[in-house]
Order: C-alpha cells, then sequence, then structure tokens
C-alpha cells in the first residue's frame, strides 16, 4: 500500500521560537511520500476561520519540488460547524486556487468538530462541501474523521456527497493491526464508521516516518 503524509503547523517548529523557518526538509518528505495532503487552514475553537500559519512557507518550498517531480498531493480544511461556513470555505479556496497547479487529489474535508445539531452538522458538512466546490472547480470528495464522532455525532447521508472515506485509527498498542482499520477492538460502535463500508485513506499513525 502506498504510504503518505499528511502536515500542518504541528510538524514544524515552534512559531514563536522560530516565526521565519519551519524546520521541515521536505525534499526528504517529497523523495518518501508516495502522497502528501497540507492542511490549509482551520476553524478556530475561539471562532473565526483561519490560514494554517504554516502553509504559505510549506508551499514555498514544496511547491517547486511538486512541479519538478509531480506527486499525488492536495490540502485539507479543519471544519468547525460553529464557525461562520463561508469565512471558512472562503479562505480553503484561497489556499487551493493560488496552488492549484500542483493540486492532482481531491481536497479534504476534516470534520471532526460537531457542536450543532447532529442533523445540522451532517448539512453543514454538506453545504461546505459544496461551496468548496462551486469556488475552485475541483470535486471535493473526501471526509476525514474518527468512527466514534461520526457514528455518534452525524446523520446518515455524508457519503452522498463525500463517498470517499479518511479513516482515522491509531493507537500505540494496534501496531500488529494490518488489514483494515476497524478490523480489532471494541465496541464496535467507536472503530467501524456507520456510513462507509471502504476507505480510501487510513490515518494510522501519529508520529510520521
Amino acid at each position: 500500500r502506498p504510504v503518505g503524509v499528511d502536515i500542518s503547523k504541528w510538524q514544524a517548529n515552534n512559531l514563536e521560537t522560530h516565526p521565519d523557518e519551519h524546520g521541515v526538509n521536505f525534499t526528504v518528505l517529497h523523495n518518501k511520500a508516495d502522497f502528501i495532503f497540507v492542511r490549509a487552514g482551520y476553524g478556530g475553537s475561539a471562532g473565526g476561520a483561519h490560514l494554517d500559519e504554516r502553509v504559505h512557507q510549506y508551499m514555498r518550498d514544496l511547491g517547486p519540488l511538486l512541479q519538478q517531480e509531480p506527486k499525488p498531493f492536495s490540502f485539507y480544511w479543519y471544519l468547525r460547524d460553529d464557525v461562520n461556513l463561508n469565512d471558512q470555505a472562503n479562505l480553503f479556496c484561497s489556499v487551493i486556487n493560488q496552488y492549484k497547479y500542483v493540486v492532482n487529489l481531491s481536497p479534504v474535508v476534516d470534520a471532526e468538530v460537531f457542536v450543532q445539531s447532529d442533523l445540522g452538522s451532517t448539512q453543514f458538512i454538506k453545504d461546505f462541501d459544496a461551496e468548496v466546490q462551486r469556488q475552485t472547480g475541483l470535486v471535493v470528495d473526501v471526509l476525514y474523521g474518527r468512527a466514534g464522532q461520526l457514528n455518534a455525532e452525524t446523520t446518515p447521508g455524508l457519503p452522498e456527497v463525500l463517498p470517499e472515506l479518511w479513516i482515522a485509527r491509531y493507537d500505540p498498542s494496534l501496531d500488529e493491526q494490518v488489514d483494515e482499520p476497524w478490523e480489532e477492538g471494541p465496541p464496535e460502535e467507536y472503530v467501524e464508521p456507520r456510513d462507509y463500508d471502504e476507505w480510501v485513506y487510513w490515518q494510522f499513525s501519529a508520529s510520521g516516518y
């Protein structure tokens, strides 16, 4: 199976101590990863939509490598349903459109924080997806999430607009897990997503290479 990476400001030097240098060796990352995702931004826990503080620094170094030797690449957005939808979509699309020349994978909706009602949250994700597609012209068909949250805090119907799943399932005690991310570990409702039978991406580690 291909092994790739997703990266955000959390994988870089501390912004307060190294504001102008991220410390990520993108030459090594580009050589080793079979595919790459970069976080474009996020809905903030204190409100507002924000660009990832490292995204433009990352793309300054990664963009030329991807131009010279293209690899499967795209952006993801950490979505909060208690932050204005258009503000989040506008920032996400501004990043996608700026670097669309190296984007060749579907952008990803990272839906982990649900504050509204189940139905409201599900519709919010759908509306965000539609707005990103409208502004970028790209089909957004990948949902990132954890089974427990998706099962408990959304209603059925997300696969209609986000048919591909990026499942988060990682635990140091599951090192021998080799087939499917939801084959082991009760309770089942927190392991296997209700509406998806297959996965396209599996985040099986939080520690990288």
